[in-house]
C-alpha cells in the first residue's frame, strides 16, 4: 500500500475496524441442550416425586399418573437450540436487572401447545431458580458484561479518532477492545456452560460462533499492520537522526 494516499488507508483501516467491531458485536452466542427427551423425563420424574403444590409438580403427578409421561417426552425435540449476539445478550441482561426475571420472550421460546407449554415453564422454573440461587455472583457477571460492551464500543472509537487524525500507537485501542470483546464471550460461555451443566443438566452447552472469531481475528490483523507501520516510522525517524548526526560531525 505504498502508493495508496494515506486519506484512502484511513478510510480502509476504519473500515476494518467497524467490520471487526459489527462481527464481535453481532457473532451469536448459542445455547444449546442435547438429549433434551432424557432431561425432560428426569425432570418430570423428579417434580412427580415432590410432596408440594406447585404447578409442575402437580402437572407432573398428574402426568405420570395417566401414562402419559413417554407420550410427552416423544414430542420433545431431542436437541434444543437457542442463540442471540452480544449485543442483543446485553438487551436480555437490562431487562432481567429490571425485572428479576427471565420470561419466555427473552430466550425465543413460543409455545404452540399445552406440551411446549409445560417445557417452557419448566426452563424458565429452572432458570430462574438457578439465577435467584446464584443472585449475587450473576448480578456481577451482568454488570461486568454491560460495562465491557460500552468499553469495547468507546475503545474502538478511540481507535477510529486516533487514525483520523493518524496519531501513534491507533491500534492499540483496536486490539484492546476486540481482546476484550473476544475474551468476555469466551468468559461467558464457560462460565454459563460449567454452571448449567453442574446445577441443571450435563449436556448444556453455551458457544461463541465464528464471526466472533472473525472479529476478534480481525483486529489482531489490523492492529499488527498498523503496529508494523508505526515501527517501521519510528525506524525511519531513528536512521534519519542518526544520518543528521553524521553530516553535523563531518561538518
Amino acid at each position: 500500500m505504498k502508493n495508496v494516499p494515506q486519506s484512502l488507508k484511513k478510510v480502509f483501516w476504519i473500515a476494518v475496524a467497524a467490520l471487526s467491531l459489527v462481527c464481535l458485536l453481532t457473532g451469536p452466542m448459542t445455547f444449546k441442550s442435547e438429549d433434551t427427551q432424557e432431561f425432560a423425563t428426569e425432570m418430570i420424574d423428579k417434580f412427580a416425586d415432590e410432596d408440594d403444590d406447585t404447578a409442575l409438580a402437580i402437572v407432573a403427578r398428574a402426568t405420570v399418573a395417566a401414562g402419559l409421561k413417554d407420550e410427552l417426552v416423544k414430542q420433545v425435540p431431542d436437541t434444543l437450540k437457542v442463540s442471540g449476539s452480544y449485543i442483543s445478550l446485553y438487551h436480555f441482561v437490562s431487562k432481567y436487572k429490571n425485572r428479576q426475571e427471565v420470561r419466555a420472550k427473552d430466550l425465543q421460546l413460543h409455545p404452540k401447545n399445552r406440551v411446549q407449554q409445560f417445557l417452557t415453564y419448566l426452563i424458565l422454573y429452572l432458570i430462574n431458580t438457578e439465577f435467584q440461587v446464584h443472585h449475587d455472583d450473576i448480578e456481577q457477571i451482568f454488570v461486568i458484561y454491560q460495562l465491557s460492551v460500552w468499553m469495547v464500543v468507546i475503545l474502538y472509537l478511540l481507535g477510529a479518532v486516533l487514525i483520523i487524525f493518524r496519531r501513534r500507537l491507533a491500534w492499540l485501542p483496536i486490539l484492546l477492545g476486540g481482546g476484550a470483546a473476544f475474551g468476555c464471550q469466551i468468559f461467558m460461555t464457560q462460565y454459563m456452560t460449567n454452571l448449567a451443566q453442574r446445577e441443571v443438566y450435563s449436556k448444556i452447552f453455551f458457544s461463541y460462533s465464528w464471526p466472533s472469531v472473525v472479529g476478534f481475528a480481525l483486529a489482531v490483523l489490523l492492529s499488527c499492520y498498523m503496529a508494523a507501520g508505526d515501527w517501521k516510522v519510528t525506524q525511519e525517524k531513528k536512521q534519519q537522526k542518526a544520518a543528521n548526526k553524521q553530516l553535523k560531525q563531518e561538518k
